[in-house]
């Protein structure tokens, strides 16, 4: 008799306490707020609105004068003749220098050296 008891007490003490369980979950699901409705985005969130400004800042790049054949002198791994470049104006080219206008500034460049210009 005892064996029957007590095989059918845990049973009917779980069975007293699913409800309350499956009570507080309803509540909790019932508390839980409506889903917002879908609004139309005006702009991509994941991209950055705000207006981008260009500093005026120039960035420091240091020239290389590698080396000087036939008239043409090797900077940064570009060949320049006499006139016009990116970094300025070439003036002469010399057997082991060149001479370089950046704006108002004259620079004599010998082979190796490395001379800072802003971009």
């Amino acid at each position: 008799m005892r064996f029957i008891l007590t095989l059918l007490f845990p049973p009917m003490a779980f069975a007293t306490t699913i409800p309350c369980d499956m009570l507080c979950a309803q509540n909790l699901l019932s508390s839980l707020q409506k889903p917002r409705s879908y609004q139309k985005l005006t702009h991509n969130p994941f991209l950055d609105t705000t207006p981008q400004t260009r500093s005026h800042t120039k960035t420091p790049h240091y020239l290389k004068l590698e080396a000087i054949m036939n008239a043409k002198a090797l900077i940064d791994g570009t060949w320049y003749k006499s006139g016009k470049t990116p970094f300025g104006t070439i003036l002469s080219i010399h057997n082991d220098h060149i001479m370089l206008m950046q704006g108002k500034n004259t620079h004599t460049i010998k082979v190796s050296q490395h001379i800072l210009w802003y971009r």
